[in-house]
């Protein structure tokens, strides 16, 4: 949805969780130059993953170094255009994967007041699209970073544990045949 080029440079708040992981190493297939955005504890998973730089958000503010990007992947829902536009290129794009209400009013308009994109809603899931993650999956490009498992009747530990808002890649649900 971003448009993501060879050679852009992109943030991804929220780099070590399930769509930032997946990010990070989609865009480095891409050509894009990564800066992930974490912990410090998983500095060094994201940097495996791809990410030529990591910020530690425990240590640094992003918006407050010097570094500017054509796009900005907000994984978390603890930012908003508006915390993020100055860190954004002319032109750049904002993509919103928990965008809020805030954001959506917002999208309406950025384009023509700050000459930056909002780009928010639900992605497209085409069979195509589908096909080509399973390729990258089997080609090795995405490895997806599984936390923890549980079983099913464990659900809502595991919601419990996803809800500390502290995992690392996805958390999965084993079921039953």
């Amino acid at each position: 949805k971003a448009n993501l080029g060879s050679g852009d440079k992109l943030l991804v708040i929220g780099a070590s969780g399930a769509v930032g992981s997946a990010m990070v190493q989609i865009s480095k297939h891409l050509g894009a130059e990564v800066t992930g955005v974490t912990s410090g504890p998983n500095a060094d998973l994201v940097k495996s993953l791809g990410a030529s730089h990591v910020i530690d958000y425990q240590k640094e503010d992003f918006r407050t170094a010097a570094a500017r990007y054509d796009v900005i992947a907000e994984c978390t829902g603890s930012h908003t255009f508006s915390d993020c536009k100055d860190v954004l290129k002319p032109g750049g794009r904002f993509l919103g994967i928990s965008a809020g209400l805030p954001d959506m009013f917002v999208m309406l308009w950025s384009n023509v007041v700050y000459g930056k994109r909002i780009i928010a809603g639900p992605a497209e899931e085409t069979e195509e699209l589908v096909q080509q993650a399973g390729q990258w999956t089997e080609a090795g490009i995405v490895k997806p970073v599984i936390d923890r498992s549980f079983r099913f009747d464990e659900m809502r530990e595991a919601h419990a544990y996803v809800d500390r808002g502290r995992k690392r890649g996805s958390v999965v649900i084993e079921v039953a045949n």
